[in-house]
């Protein structure tokens, strides 16, 4: 399994218990004549799952030099060596790069908080791929992040403002999140029992249908997850 961090910020690494060295910029002016294997040395391995990451940008400034081209390149490459790969798509300029990565992609994820202008934003891009022409509507899948305890939006009325209802709730929880950066483990990997883990679990189900059970035993729902997958129900992905 494979993570591309194409986002422009390289806080993937943040995030996973991987070692500083090589990231994407370092790659590429080398792009057009590295073979797999070579391609493969400035791949970082997160120690815990064995996961293949490509360290995005270091500073958010270089993310322009990162073309089209670029993307597509490594796309290519990804798709031909790994069973699973996952892109951070580039969604601070929406560009060339964002439209490519979506056509591209089996399964969008596309994130968003519960705030109103954060969900007006939604719109916009779902707009924005429109016009481009690029097929979103059986693929993607609305995920909102952060959520409160107790949300001032229900699900419903994030439909009413994207059109798209929910299908995973991530609730806030800074502090085991901090805590989980510190110990260098993710918190669905060290502590599968709490709420915002679960919701990554019901992300993963998205991805991999029939393959990963959306509710993993233990744990509580957060407020929202009770709302939209009712509580105590346990249902095949």
């Amino acid at each position: 399994v494979l993570l591309l961090d194409l986002g422009g910020w390289g806080d993937a690494i943040t995030h996973l218990d991987v070692q500083p060295g090589p990231s994407l910029i370092d790659l590429l002016p080398h792009l057009s004549r590295l073979d797999g294997d070579a391609f493969a040395r400035h791949l970082r391995t997160d120690a815990g799952t064995g996961l293949h990451v490509l360290p995005g940008v270091p500073r958010p400034e270089l993310d322009d030099l990162v073309t089209a081209e670029h993307v597509e390149r490594l796309l290519d490459w990804a798709v031909q060596r790994y069973d699973l790969a996952f892109a951070v798509a580039p969604t601070r300029n929406r560009d060339d790069r964002l439209a490519l990565c979506a056509r591209r992609a089996d399964v969008l994820l596309l994130v968003t908080t519960a705030e109103t202008t954060a969900l007006r934003q939604v719109g916009l891009l779902l707009d924005w791929l429109e016009k481009r022409q690029v097929p979103w509507r059986e693929r993607l899948h609305l995920v909102v992040n952060r959520a409160a305890r107790e949300p001032l939006l229900s699900p419903a009325q994030v439909e009413r403002w994207t059109g798209l209802r929910p299908a995973a709730v991530v609730p806030e929880d800074r502090r085991a999140v901090e805590q989980a950066v510190l110990a260098g483990r993710c918190l669905a990997a060290s502590r599968p029992d709490h709420p915002l883990s679960r919701a990554v679990w019901q992300l993963a189900s998205l991805v991999l249908p029939g393959q990963v059970d959306r509710r993993p035993p233990g744990g509580t729902w957060s407020a929202w997850g009770q709302r939209l997958f009712g509580r105590g129900r346990r249902e095949p992905a």
